[in-house]
């Protein structure tokens, strides 16, 4: 399990997503909803078939769109089932670990709220809080844009 762990680990560092997604107020929903989302998408279908038989999740097939020439395929785990496959990978994170500390600290947060008060609606503060890890995981996912890239040559 350590070796396909670590190598989920790689997948997300270079071609994985750790997000915290925020849905606005529609015609059902009377205030904004936040949930953690985990996915990998590429055009491999091999290794997105693999960990979806591997981890028990469904493929999700994205048709070539513009510049694309071929079909993407997606796998993704949401909410818990994201936090407990981040806490699994962590260790073996390298460039989205920060990531993946946010990420688990707001389920955490959001876990215990759902706990109690499931159903109430949810208050201004609440959103706050919710937004503020949303602002961070973005900030982070954007930190490294820009910056000059210095090659490092070791003995």
């Amino acid at each position: 399990m350590t070796i396909l762990l670590s190598y989920l680990a790689g997948i997300i560092d270079s071609d994985g997503c750790i997000s915290i997604t925020k849905v606005r107020p529609n015609g059902l929903n009377k205030t904004c909803r936040h949930f953690l989302v985990v996915s990998i998408q590429m055009q491999e279908k091999r290794v997105i078939d693999f960990l979806a038989k591997k981890f028990d999740r469904n493929v999700i097939r994205h048709k070539k769109r513009g510049h694309q020439k071929r079909d993407s395929f997606r796998v993704t785990w949401q909410a818990i089932n994201a936090m407990e496959l981040l806490k699994k990978v962590k260790p073996y994170l390298i460039g989205k670990k920060d990531q993946a500390d946010i990420a688990i600290q707001f389920q955490n947060h959001i876990s215990s709220i759902n706990r109690r008060g499931r159903g109430k609606r949810i208050s201004k503060e609440e959103i706050i809080k919710r937004d503020k890890f949303h602002q961070e995981i973005s900030q982070l996912k954007h930190s490294t844009k820009g910056r000059s890239t210095t090659i490092i040559r070791t003995p």
